[in-house]
């Protein structure tokens, strides 16, 4: 059989349309969300109420009974999963062609766990949760991606505010906007190593976070955060006990099967840390510039693991217990070894790559169970 015709060339070799790209996101996070919309809460919520009490209600009812997969009382609950997910399909895709320029399959694989999460599948189940989140999550990725003109209000333009209005649904989604930064500098760093621009892109994803996290403090009071969002600092007072919290709940995630699955992705992640952070030696490059590459590398995981633990560490509500949006941070820390770990697949050989579909099966599991 030719290769050029195999299927795996086609998934990971041959690059998609631009139209087949959102496509793809769509489908793939309706797959995942079709358990939440199956099974979705009963009408509760003053939304639900302001839309039934309208004169289109009747439009609503046949509208609400085709999204709510039911044909007794019509939700919009499910009409607001549906408007996540194209929200999040389109941020997705946007950022898939600025990383990859033309994606492939598995190219466009390794941003599925900003969705395919199961330590935030309480919140993405709610209509609470799942639009406001994925709203926010959709303009941290579209401000990674984007570029400003330099000049005077360079680091204090468009992003800085976007970045501060999402943190006003949530402040834990600064969070995603490091992760995904972190991430973003990563894959520059493995497309341009020991470059120049690879450092100022780093400054200015680190520029536009401190500026957003300074406005949004500005635009409210330091001492109304506690108690609007969670974030009591319980480590301070018993770490030792919070430490053993948050364990215990990630210890509900893992069988025997997939935590097999996750060292299998540590192990090709570090590998294909080092072949990014190797790359530059490969080059006519200066040890200054081979040092700069190597600590940006570093930086990048470092700034990972804050995204993933300052979260857990700073949440909590009255009764000790877990914030639901506590997680958001574990999506970017998930591309990022999806990410490294297809950097050392393809290295060597293309048709590796497939094995990215393994632990993105063991997430969607997750789903259909926490739905069922």
């Amino acid at each position: 059989m030719n290769d050029g015709n195999s299927l795996s060339h086609r998934l990971t070799a041959k690059p998609l349309q631009p139209w087949s790209v959102g496509g793809f996101f769509f489908t793939a996070l309706l797959l995942y969300s079709l358990p939440l919309a199956v099974n979705h809460p009963p009408a509760s919520n003053n939304v639900d109420r302001f839309f039934l009490a309208m004169p289109w209600r009747d439009e609503t009812t046949y509208v609400g009974h085709g999204l709510g997969f039911s044909v007794t009382i019509p939700e919009q609950s499910a009409l607001a999963l549906v408007t996540a997910i194209m929200v999040m399909a389109c941020s997705m895709a946007i950022l898939a062609r600025h990383w990859f320029a033309s994606p492939t399959y598995t190219q466009c694989a390794i941003l599925l766990p900003l969705w395919y999460n199961p330590l935030y599948l309480q919140v993405m189940s709610t209509y609470q949760g799942a639009l406001p989140v994925s709203i926010g999550i959709a303009l941290s990725l579209l401000m990674v991606c984007h570029r400003h003109r330099v000049g005077l209000v360079y680091w204090w333009g468009l992003p800085t505010i976007v970045v501060a209005a999402v943190m006003s649904i949530h402040p834990l989604l600064l969070a995603v906007f490091f992760g995904v930064a972190c991430v973003d500098v990563l894959q520059a760093a493995h497309r341009q190593p020991a470059s120049r621009r690879v450092f100022e892109l780093a400054m200015h994803h680190l520029k536009v976070g401190i500026g957003a996290s300074l406005l949004y403090l500005v635009c409210t009071h330091l001492s109304a955060i506690p108690g609007q969002t969670g974030l009591g600092w319980p480590f301070l007072a018993d770490g030792y006990r919070h430490l053993l919290f948050l364990a215990r709940e990630a210890s509900l995630h893992l069988s025997p099967l997939n935590a097999g699955v996750a060292i299998a992705v540590l192990a090709a992640a570090a590998a294909g840390w080092g072949l990014i952070a190797r790359c530059a030696r490969r080059g006519p490059y200066t040890p200054g510039a081979l040092r700069l590459h190597i600590g940006l590398c570093l930086a990048c995981i470092a700034g990972l693991c804050l995204c993933f633990g300052c979260p857990l560490l700073a949440s909590s509500n009255a009764e000790g217990a877990l914030e639901a949006n506590a997680w958001l941070g574990s999506g970017p820390l998930l591309v990022a070894l999806l990410y490294l770990a297809y950097v050392f697949l393809i290295q060597m050989k293309h048709a590796y790559a497939l094995l990215i579909s393994v632990p993105l099966m063991c997430l969607l599991t997750f789903a259909f169970g926490y739905g069922r």
